[in-house]
């Protein structure tokens, strides 16, 4: 009871602090109760860990504990949101490479649709290695399909690894560290429309590899 008292009293202490941390902001995209949010995870922290013992009064305590709490959250949403910018980035940038078939007059229609959705296939299966469940949400079904995704990654994890220099080098650097076309370009000293080709080329080469697998389950 005396905790939850004591959190209720300094909420408005919090917020005052958090007010004074917002219209300091240089992001504009981030609304006070985000910076709330954090002031009363901090304020939280500081009643839990603050030590009566020791000679200093609670509002200092607490204070540098709701400052670092609202900065500690929104270095990491401006980290999150980054991560999640870059993704983006990279995404438009290898839809561009796979789109390029569109311009392709020797094939046809069905099959340049059908190349473009086994692209966006792999590209999410290169790019995403780890599938979660919530341990309640778990069905039989579920359980065979996350076997089955499972083992097909692992299968094109191992046709990645078989793919001539260029191609493989292009393909880990883009998907599993997240390295954009030109410095991709830089590294292998070819031009960023040359990298274009060879992802587009690799993608076709792990198709055509998986297509003539056996050992796998799943078919595009």
């Amino acid at each position: 009871m005396a905790r939850q008292q004591l959190i209720e009293s300094y909420l408005p202490f919090a917020r005052m602090l958090a007010a004074k941390l917002f219209a300091k902001r240089i992001d504009s995209d981030l609304e006070f109760e985000e910076y709330m949010q954090f002031a009363s995870l901090g304020l939280i922290q500081a009643v839990d860990h603050f030590d009566h013992t020791r000679q200093i009064q609670f509002s200092t305590f607490a204070a540098h504990r709701i400052k670092g709490s609202v900065l500690n959250g929104l270095e990491h949403m401006s980290e999150k949101r980054e991560q999640i910018s870059t993704r983006r980035q990279l995404r438009e940038e290898r839809n561009l490479s796979i789109k390029a078939v569109l311009s392709e007059p020797e094939v046809d229609t069905f099959q340049q649709l059908a190349e473009i959705a086994i692209s966006f296939a792999f590209g999410y299966i290169l790019e995403n290695p780890v599938t979660y469940h919530h341990e309640d949400a778990i069905s039989e079904d579920s359980v065979y399909a996350g076997l089955e995704l499972k083992q097909l990654r692992e299968k094109v994890r191992y046709l990645v690894n078989r793919l001539p220099h260029k191609e493989r080098i292009i393909i880990k650097s883009h998907y599993l560290n997240h390295l954009p076309f030109n410095t991709i370009a830089d590294t292998l000293q070819l031009s960023k429309g040359r990298i274009a080709q060879l992802h587009k080329n690799a993608l076709s080469l792990l198709h055509q590899a998986l297509g003539s697998s056996e050992s796998c389950d799943a078919i595009f």
